[in-house]
């Protein structure tokens, strides 16, 4: 392993070099994996009983963390609908691994049923797979490790069904999302599965429940409208009512089958508020959906809690609580303390030669003139990703310093640093640096400047829910290295390292 010498800002030395310490770096090559890889052990998945949008664990035991592969559960078996048809199921789901006992997963989808909208019961195996990224493989360990199995009875029970739940400002969205970015107006679409189907007489009732100001929901006055989706801008105000902030909750009754779906850039539907609300001069329960919408980010992601219960009057009450992330489109992620090596110059004297004389002396380091570095911001931008997330980076003002009112202030206070500011030798000197020049020896002051660089991940979320990093925010920053150099005459070399260019891979600071 190659090891240079680093240079720590602010150092306080007593060493005859005030200048470098240690970092390593480490050539390009399979990574060692850190934990032990033992086949996994399945003891438990439970509740027996789900519904949709439950979290479901699973207990056992040499899970392989997140971070250096993939953990799946494989079911194997039978699944019997409430019709008493059966279907043969035999699939997996990702786990999400807690720690090396413990995993789980969200029912999100009804995977036992081909028609994803049949309660039951399966009955079969379970096993747990570990599989190693390749990042950890190598020809020394098998990167597949499959648990023994365990026999499973699993109950489906009656659920809410999200089958649209997305942005329709953005065109091309899956039916399904995790989440958008502000400000979009949104399609619901739910299902009762496993409740009797609405008829007039016995009608199912859907409650949706959110907060605001993170959802936008916009009530209009129960009227005829010349066109929908009519302006809500232009309407007068006494026909418009915003969602206060705080706990909010609209009901929708459906008189046939079991779904809902809510859109109104293009359907008029009318629900029932409670309590009701002041819309002009009148207090009103029964409105029209206006716009469903989410709210605007103001700087920060967030989620936006909704819950979705359906009720039939024959008792049987279902719901589901959905977390909606509400994303900022661009979001600067935290800086880690990264450090990256660029560029050092050589050891340059900056003092005259001194003299130990005949009883020797200490030298305090010194230097004739101070040297001043500007820091600076510049953008690393993936193509890739850019394109996979239908943006083009860094064409058309699409920078992340739009984040901000104050992009300094932002990246200020990301790096912990004021990025605009300049750096100067002479702040950066240790307090006390000195050395002693023994009778008869000289002298001499030397500095050595670094180029370094700190990064931090930009990314980009669309408002189909998808998101990467679409590069970086890169401050370059600067850091001094000063020692004094003593020996029988003027010139005596410094014990700073050699100068080099270490783009376009940089070392890495310890």
């Amino acid at each position: 392993m190659r090891r240079f010498a680093a240079i720590l800002a602010l150092a306080v030395c007593t060493a005859p070099a005030c200048g470098p310490e240690e970092m390593s770096y480490e050539a390009d090559g399979g990574q060692e994996l850190p934990v032990e890889f033992n086949p996994p052990t399945v003891d438990t998945v439970t509740p027996g009983a789900m519904a949709l949008g439950d979290t479901i664990q699973v207990f056992g035991s040499n899970f392989l963390p997140n971070e250096y592969g993939s953990t799946r559960l494989h079911l194997v078996g039978t699944y019997t609908d409430d019709s008493g048809a059966t279907h043969s199921y035999d699939g997996e789901t990702v786990l999400d691994v807690k720690n090396i006992s413990v995993a789980s997963f969200v029912f999100d989808d009804l995977f036992f049923s081909p028609s994803r909208d049949r309660i039951g019961s399966f009955e079969g195996q379970a096993t747990v797979i570990s599989e190693l990224s390749e990042a950890y493989r190598s020809d020394d360990i098998q990167s597949v490790l499959t648990s023994d199995e365990l026999s499973v009875s699993l109950k489906v029970e009656p659920s809410v069904g999200i089958v649209q739940m997305r942005s329709v400002t953005e065109e091309g969205c899956a039916p399904v999302t995790d989440g958008t970015i502000g400000d979009q107006e949104l399609a619901f679409s739910m299902r009762a599965i496993g409740m009797a189907d609405a008829t007039e007489e016995n009608p199912i009732r859907f409650r949706v429940s959110f907060q605001a100001p993170t959802m936008k929901v916009v009530y209009l006055k129960d009227q005829a409208y010349g066109v929908w989706p009519t302006n809500i801008g232009s309407l007068n105000q006494n026909l418009v009512k915003e969602a206060g902030d705080g706990a909010n909750r609209f009901d929708v009754e459906i008189t046939e089958g079991n779904s809902l779906d809510l859109d109104p850039t293009w359907r008029k539907d009318r629900v029932t508020v409670s309590p009701p609300i002041q819309i002009g001069d009148e207090t009103v329960s029964e409105v029209l959906l206006g716009r469903l919408s989410t709210g605007t980010t103001d700087g920060r992601s967030t989620i936006a809690g909704i819950q979705i219960e359906a009720f039939h009057p024959d008792g049987t009450v279902i719901s589901r609580q959905i977390a909606y992330g509400v994303k900022e489109e661009w979001e600067i992620q935290n800086y880690d303390q990264n450090m990256r090596l660029m560029e050092r110059s050589d050891p340059v004297p900056v003092s005259g030669c001194f003299s130990g004389g005949d009883v020797g002396r200490d030298l305090t380091y010194t230097e004739g003139s101070s040297v001043t570095q500007s820091r600076s911001l510049s953008f690393r931008w993936d193509q890739n990703v850019a394109n996979t997330l239908g943006i083009t980076a860094g064409v058309g003002g699409l920078l992340p310093v739009q984040i901000s009112a104050n992009a300094s202030t932002t990246f200020s206070e990301t790096f912990g640093i004021d990025v605009n500011e300049t750096v100067s030798s002479e702040s950066h000197i240790g307090i006390n640096f000195s050395a002693r020049i023994i009778p008869g020896f000289f002298g001499t002051c030397y500095r050595q400047i670094d180029r370094i660089e700190r990064e931090v991940n930009v990314t980009y979320n669309n408002a189909c829910g998808r998101s990467g990093v679409i590069g970086q925010t890169i401050l370059t920053d600067w850091n001094f290295g000063f020692d004094i150099a003593t020996g029988p005459s003027c010139d005596a070399a410094s014990d700073l390292d050699d100068g080099g260019n270490y783009e376009p891979d940089g070392i890495e600071y310890e």
